[in-house]
């Protein structure tokens, strides 16, 4: 065998081993692994991840990506699925379980089912928030070791209509960003994905998937609005969409950053408080003067007691954060 049959014979096994997605598949395992990456997730992830597998079009899509492109975001050793059968619509919630281990057994990924009994009369509450309290408990239990992660298929369409929704009902001011790209230990990676790339991709891999009429029907506001209303706009303002989620996006983002500052603020007052340093007021008003002052400002100040705060770390280099160090003087 010369070197070019031998380069050949390795790529084979390469495309045996690594299946190579198609132009659709390609682009959506890109964007999953461009926009994980701007959430701040070091890739390949290092713990474990279950989906929240329905055998819907967009947990399946999610399923399938992962099992099968998904390598550069986590072993699939280590990856498993998740099917809750709540038991609304009889043999039709029965034929979705069913095919979701069928598909789980075909990707060759581990599944989990959790069967709920139907919620009875007079229980209390809508059937979707039922539920969603439901998957609220399960995914908690199911990530409650600190190194696994549950991956939920949310997708922009989602995302935009949540916003949309939120602002209309006057509640934007309490949710910011609507649906969250990173809570706790759950992970949504496909806020920026419109669902019809996700049915387009399933079309182009021949998966079929199962589907919930309940999604299209009932007479509930929220519903309404799903049914009439964003098709509606979108034909007024076509890119009302994309521009919904670069809303929210923006929004998490600028919560994270808040957040990050405000926690800077606390420290070296925490460090402070239980250093027992008996503080004034104007050493108070002095610290302030220093967190507020430009990030590449290095100093401190003497405080009572002996006691002496600084603000240290190189003032050049953005990437280390800013340290505070609270030392007695001898």
């Amino acid at each position: 065998m010369d070197f070019t049959d031998h380069m050949k014979a390795r790529s084979n096994t390469a495309a045996a081993r690594y299946p190579v997605p198609g132009k659709t598949g390609g682009a959506l395992i890109r964007e999953t692994i461009g926009f994980l990456k701007s959430q701040g997730l070091a890739l390949p992830l290092r713990g474990s991840v279950v989906v929240a597998f329905s055998a819907g079009c967009d947990s399946m899509a999610l399923g399938h990506l992962l099992a099968t492109y998904g390598r550069r975001i986590v072993d699939k050793g280590r990856l498993s699925f998740l099917h809750i059968n709540h038991g609304w619509r009889g043999a039709e919630s029965d034929g979705d379980e069913q095919f979701a281990r069928e598909c789980a057994r075909k990707f060759n990924v581990k599944i989990t089912v959790v069967r709920l009994k139907p919620p009875h009369k007079g229980q209390g509450g809508s059937l979707e928030d039922l539920a969603r309290a439901e998957r609220k408990k399960i995914f908690e239990k199911a990530t409650r070791r600190s190194n696994k992660m549950i991956f939920t298929a949310h997708h922009a369409d989602d995302l935009a209509e949540t916003v949309l929704w939120r602002i209309l009902t006057g509640s934007s001011s309490t949710h910011g960003g609507g649906i969250s790209a990173v809570h706790d230990n759950e992970v949504r990676p496909f806020l920026r994905v419109r669902k019809t790339l996700l049915k387009k991709y399933l079309k182009e891999e021949k998966q079929p998937w199962r589907e919930d009429r309940t999604n299209h029907e009932g007479s509930l506001l929220r519903t309404r609005m799903r049914r009439e209303l964003m098709g509606r706009i979108e034909k007024l303002f076509p890119k009302a969409v994309d521009h919904l989620v670069r809303l929210a996006l923006d929004a998490q983002n600028a919560q994270k950053l808040e957040s990050k500052l405000q926690a800077r603020q606390l420290e070296p007052a925490i460090m402070l408080t239980a250093a027992g340093v008996g503080m004034r007021r104007s050493h108070w008003e002095m610290l302030d003067k220093i967190r507020n002052r430009a990030k590449g400002w290095r100093g401190g100040i003497d405080l009572p007691g002996g006691w002496r705060l600084e603000r240290t770390g190189p003032a050049t280099d953005r990437k280390i954060a800013d340290k505070w160090i609270l030392q007695k003087r001898m």
